[in-house]
């Protein structure tokens, strides 16, 4: 069989395009490579515009500091960064680019920003956040330092599936995760407007410590003399780390058993922090008089809720005539992305040398209310 001169085989015509894709392969790969390099070291330069701030709080033990994300974030600000702390307890800086941001969102307008959101270790979640036609892409990385370097972490890339800038200041995006699945929610809630220092300072001494998790303080309505619903044993270990600055003595299998704590030290626990008389303690909590003790049983598996819950955040205060402070709270719930998922009053009493007590709780009536799914209810001493 012969092959006319000057015409390539068909055999001959494969080798060559197979030879062609493989080197456009090569090339692809050494473009995508570089590409990825000069992404990685593009997402590392912001973290060099503060290294001394890193290595200073690094080596004081200050690097988990409020003060330390400060000082980070106004680098990052410094450098043409919007950037806020994980947690919202800090005015973000650059906000008027995030919101500029969300004003082209919403106006189906092209617009892009990236936003960095510092941790308490000293690195940082980065979103490069690009939008077109009302939709939202985000590239999400995370950077930590190791050996004293800047180290680029995992990424991810996602369309926002959902996304919504309140009108109280907050940003809400998801990334979409399907239905059972145990790892992260997706959610996020970034704090774009500034909040009052006080109302902060407020919220950190007397709300935060105490909290919606696995207990119904601040979900239910009670006062001096009257104390409603209130569940005392849900306070005891989170009050016992309040006034001793340390966790108290209950380990894993304790779960399972009930210890016998002293009702002297049990009712003083509470009464640092309420104007409660011991009688009212044994009226509302099981106190075995023989023993003259409290029995005890921290929460078990089963008496936790399997969803994520709101955290407070004090927008308002009023000094009253009688010595006391009233607060006013936002249950700010990122998982439902809600800005306000209910509001309470609490009201403290301020005594000397720093102390205080708390005199009541009032949920503010609103149909907006969202109900405390995530509060689970005590199994009985058994």
């Amino acid at each position: 069989m012969k092959i006319a001169k000057g015409r390539p085989g068909r055999i001959g015509s494969i080798v060559v395009l197979g030879l062609v894709f493989i080197i456009l392969g090569i090339v692809f790969c050494l473009y995508r490579g570089a590409a990825d390099k000069n992404m990685a070291h593009e997402s590392l330069l912001p973290a060099e515009c503060y290294r001394e701030v890193y290595e200073e709080a690094l080596k004081n033990g200050e690097l988990s500091t409020l003060e330390t994300e400060k000082e980070i974030m106004d680098c990052l600000g410094e450098a043409g960064y919007p950037a806020v702390d994980y947690d919202n307890q800090i005015d973000m800086v650059q906000p008027e680019k995030v919101e500029e941001f969300c004003r082209r969102v919403e106006g189906k307008e092209k617009g892009e920003v990236t936003v960095f959101v510092v941790l308490d270790n000293g690195g940082y979640v980065r979103y490069e956040m690009h939008t077109e036609n009302g939709e939202v892409a985000i590239a999400e990385s995370i950077l930590t330092w190791q050996d004293g370097e800047p180290r680029q972490g995992t990424a991810d890339e996602y369309a926002a599936y959902s996304w919504e800038y309140a009108e109280k200041g907050y940003l809400f995006f998801e990334k979409y995760q399907p239905e059972g699945y145990d790892g992260a929610t997706g959610h996020t809630a970034l704090r774009v407007k500034p909040l009052d220092e006080t109302c902060r300072e407020l919220n950190r001494k007397y709300i935060l410590p105490i909290g919606y998790e696995r207990n119904n303080m601040f979900i239910a309505d009670w006062k001096e003399q009257g104390w409603g619903e209130l569940n005392f044993y849900d306070l005891y270990e989170i009050m016992y780390q309040m006034k001793y600055k340390e966790q108290a003595d209950f380990d894993f299998e304790d779960m399972k058993e009930i210890r016998k704590i002293r009702a002297g030290d049990f009712e003083k626990m509470f009464q640092t922090y309420f104007a409660v008389e011991s009688s009212d303690l044994k009226d509302n909590m099981t106190y075995d008089e023989e023993s003259d003790s409290y029995p005890y049983r921290p929460r078990g598996i089963y008496e936790r809720a399997a969803t994520s819950c709101p955290r407070p955040e004090v927008t308002a205060y009023k000094e009253n005539e009688d010595g006391t402070i009233t607060l006013t709270v936002d249950a700010v719930w990122p998982e439902r992305n809600l800005a306000r998922a209910f509001s309470h009053e609490v009201t403290i009493r301020l005594l000397p040398e720093g102390r205080f007590q708390y005199v009541s709780n009032r949920i503010l009536p609103s149909p907006q209310n969202t109900p405390p799914t995530w509060y689970t209810e005590r199994l009985p001493l058994t």
